[in-house]
């Protein structure tokens, strides 16, 4: 039996925000109303690791393990001005932190398969000239199993 598997991220207390002249207020619900007109295009607005380093940064981890081979769908719950101006981008990172593979997606959707080469994972926000974001969560569902590495069995002669 199938069942799928949903979290909701929230913004959190993440100190990677793009804090530079930015005018962020949290409310009482999780969400986040951003405001800086004068972010560049590309910039990292907000980002979410899946493993860090617990000593160096005292945070937890605020996104789930995934299984290699599995597909996901990520929908980010947001309103940007102007709309469109945000872009979500997933980066696939190896055990020292190098990265393997990087999505971006110029909606508040998309769909990706977990590659076996990963050891982790990073979800960020990207700004496309966003002036306004409010922000409420993003949720990460799993939907399947895709591209399954399969192991050959050995049978000795």
């Amino acid at each position: 039996m199938f069942r799928n598997k949903k979290s909701e991220i929230l913004w959190g207390l993440n100190h990677k925000a793009y804090m530079y002249g930015s005018k962020i207020v949290k409310r009482q619900d999780g969400s986040v109303q951003f405001y800086n007109p004068l972010v560049p295009s590309g910039t990292e607005i907000q980002s979410w690791v899946a493993i860090q380093n617990y000593q160096a940064g005292r945070t937890q981890p605020a996104l789930p393990l995934l299984k290699k081979g599995y597909s996901y769908d990520l929908t980010a719950n947001l309103e940007a001005v102007p709309t469109g101006s945000v872009f979500l981008k997933v980066s696939f990172l190896d055990r020292y932190d190098n990265e393997i593979k990087q999505l971006i997606e110029k909606s508040t959707q998309m769909t990706f398969v977990y590659p076996h080469e990963a050891y982790t994972y990073r979800i960020s926000l990207l700004s496309a000239g966003v002036k306004e974001l409010d922000f409420y969560s993003l949720k990460l569902e799993e939907t399947g199993e895709e591209h399954v590495k399969t192991t050959e069995s050995y049978s000795p002669c």
